[in-house]
């Protein structure tokens, strides 16, 4: 993986060819486009021009003022005037989500250092936000909890397994179980 700045100012991951980005909208201005139109503007306000093929926009999140879009797409980079920079320094990065995603200085910070370490196969719980609640996978016991949110770790929790152990585990599971 890979991270492109887009001329817009935006930061957006790329594997191998498909970007995926987060575009918020006001719900007033979600109200007066059509469907296709409104796919147009998530898609523009992404990376600036239409330079996404095989797009798909699904609903992330939302708030009472606010609906956040994850649009999912292949990256036709001849359709860019000039290519999109790529960024090598994951701070940049960092501080781009942090701003956009209302990150605090802590979660930042944590999110900096934990960069890069592997994560074994876990269990998610999608929480309102667009953030992540992980959890070792099953059969394992819990004795960890993270909050992650666009790849990045940015709170971690350890615990004992016999003081974190079955009730976590038990809530992360009942959480997946249900979709």
């Amino acid at each position: 993986m890979h991270y492109a700045r887009f001329a817009n100012g935006n930061i957006w991951p790329i594997e191998g060819s498909t970007l995926t980005a987060y575009v918020g909208m006001g719900i007033a201005d979600v109200h007066d486009f059509d469907e296709h139109n409104l796919r147009d503007q998530v898609h523009q306000a992404a990376v600036g021009t239409f330079a996404l093929r095989r797009v798909q926009c699904t609903v992330a999140w939302g708030n009472p003022k606010e609906i956040v879009f994850r649009l999912q797409g292949w990256i036709d980079w001849s359709a860019f005037p000039v290519r999109p920079d790529e960024v090598w320094q994951i701070r940049e990065v960092v501080e781009h989500y942090g701003q956009l995603f209302g990150w605090s200085l802590d979660e930042q910070m944590h999110a900096l250092k934990a960069h890069g370490a592997p994560a074994p196969a876990e269990d998610i719980v999608m929480l309102g936000s667009g953030r992540e609640l992980r959890t070792p996978a099953v059969p394992s016991v819990s004795s960890y909890a993270r909050v992650c949110q666009f790849g990045f770790e940015l709170a971690r929790l350890d615990v004992p397994a016999d003081e974190i152990g079955l009730g976590l585990h038990g809530l992360v599971r009942a959480c997946t179980a249900s979709g």
